[in-house]
């Protein structure tokens, strides 16, 4: 992404970890503001992320990560 865009500026929210042993569960959501590297034009998203960590010798790794969009939750979107 570095070659694509500039500006970059994450901002996680609402973090939640759990740890379950060996495992872990990392949910969060965030806002992403950059602008394109090309001409500048600005770009805004919002999401939510959820992560998988697995602890192998006392170190954690990422094993999985998946992310969605923001909740649809007004009438008529989502379509």
């Amino acid at each position: 992404m570095g070659d694509l865009l500039t500006d970059r500026k994450l901002v996680p929210y609402d973090i939640s970890v759990r740890e379950l042993g060996d495992i872990a569960l990392v949910e969060f959501y965030w806002r992403f503001d950059a602008r394109f590297r090309q001409d500048g034009t600005p770009l805004h998203t919002e999401g939510r992320e959820t992560q998988v960590l697995r602890r192998t010798d006392g170190v954690w790794h990422t094993v999985h990560v998946h992310y969605s969009g923001v909740p649809v939750t007004e009438e008529r979107q989502g379509f």
